[in-house]
């Protein structure tokens, strides 16, 4: 068996009506909180979950200020908006709530609250590092899909340079994560796909991942097999509790995954879209290339491909792994189309004449190198190019 070593230090909170326990977690790390998240008026449902979390803290005897000022996409702005307001306050403990947006920026602004320069100062590939003054963070996500409330990764954006990048550092691990399947009941269905499918290719990148282990293997079947079975009804019926539940179980498992193994090709050519598309969702970013992936992808690394395919459709168990990893390809586009991530750069209102500069800085990551197949510079514009129109399954 392959050596390994897994970490999570993270405490996980996982069920229904846990939110209830948000000010008790906080309240373990400090008694003044910075509590970070989108503006309320954003959904109907925040202004209520919101108060429902300032009860709970209030409870709890915690003080705390509402920073509500994260963006899709947090940028390095709103990120510094935050720290701001965290140091004037005296926050000892920040508290995201909501998507990866929220649990993203509460990661950053922790760090830019207690060291000098910006948050940006501090990416993966910064000589200087978070260090352990990092403010504590307790992460609470309403979405099943960026697996942030378990990750060392903070995503940010710098708009001045059209450059999407992310903290990725031990200290930036939330103390706990509240998953609470109840406060996913109404989230939007395309928001529902697009984070859904994110978790996916969490759990499949992390699968191919040369740093995959037998640990993070099951994990990331189980998380492709749940979002498989349960995605689909989350989508056409949002008040599905038992299949809101399971994606967040789903979510759970993948970004556990990718906080020990990690992401391949498609995560850096979508940091860069959004970076310089920024009304580009994350999910969005990866399944406008997907179809193309597989297929650059799959003769690279049959077998695992061909579990997919068969995770999908059992009855390719009959089937040569050949002949299932290439129809794993075939699914997983049926599947997109079923839950509405069939998409192009042209549906997401990407210029065409954007492609080439995206694709010049879709290497600028890491995540190129841990694809089965290592591409260049010109393969992934092959990529982009092809992924700019794209006809309907018949």
């Amino acid at each position: 068996m392959k050596e390994f070593n897994y970490y999570q230090p993270t405490e996980i909170r996982f069920g229904r009506g846990r939110l209830s326990e948000v000010g008790e977690a906080a309240a373990k790390y400090g008694k003044r909180c910075l509590l970070v998240t989108v503006p309320a008026e954003s959904a109907p449902v925040f202004e209520k979950l919101f108060g429902r979390v300032k009860q709970y803290l209030s409870d709890a005897g915690v003080t705390f200020e509402h920073f509500a000022g994260v963006v899709p996409n947090p940028t390095t702005d709103c990120i510094s908006a935050g720290a701001k307001q965290a140091k004037a306050f005296g926050a000892d403990v920040m508290l995201g709530v909501g998507g990866g947006s929220s649990m993203d920026a509460a990661k950053a602004i922790a760090v830019e609250a207690t060291h000098p320069g910006t948050a940006w100062d501090y990416r993966w590939c910064s000589e200087t590092q978070p260090t352990e003054d990092t403010l504590p963070v307790v992460a609470v996500t309403t979405t099943s899909g960026t697996g942030s409330q378990f990750t060392q990764v903070a995503v940010l954006t710098n708009p001045a340079e059209n450059d999407k990048s992310a903290i990725f550092n031990n200290n930036v691990y939330a103390k706990v994560g509240i998953v609470d399947p109840e406060l996913m009941v109404t989230v939007p269905s395309h928001v529902t796909a697009s984070t859904g499918f994110d978790a996916f290719t969490h759990a499949f990148e992390s699968y191919l991942h040369p740093s995959a282990s037998p640990y993070t293997d099951m994990l990331a079947l189980e998380a492709m097999q749940t979002v498989i079975e349960n995605l689909p009804t989350a989508v056409k019926d949002g008040a599905n509790l038992d299949a809101r539940e399971a994606m967040a179980w789903a979510d759970c498992l993948a970004g556990l995954c990718i906080a020990n193994a990690g992401v391949t090709l498609p995560h850096g050519i979508g940091m860069t879209i959004s970076g310089y598309e920024p009304h580009v969702m994350h999910g969005e970013a990866l399944a406008v290339t997907y179809p193309e992936f597989t297929r650059f992808t799959y003769p690279y690394a049959i077998e695992k491909f061909a579990e997919l395919g068969r995770i999908f459709n059992p009855s390719l168990e009959s089937e040569s792994d050949e002949e299932a990893a290439k129809k794993a390809c075939e699914e997983l586009d049926a599947f997109m189309q079923g839950i509405g991530m069939w998409l192009c750069f042209e549906s997401l209102n990407v210029p065409q004449e954007d492609i080439s500069t995206i694709a010049d800085h879709s290497l600028d990551l890491p995540d190129y190198k841990n694809n089965p197949r290592i591409a260049t510079r010109d393969e992934v514009y092959t990529i982009l190019k092809n992924s700019y129109r794209r006809n309907n399954l018949t």
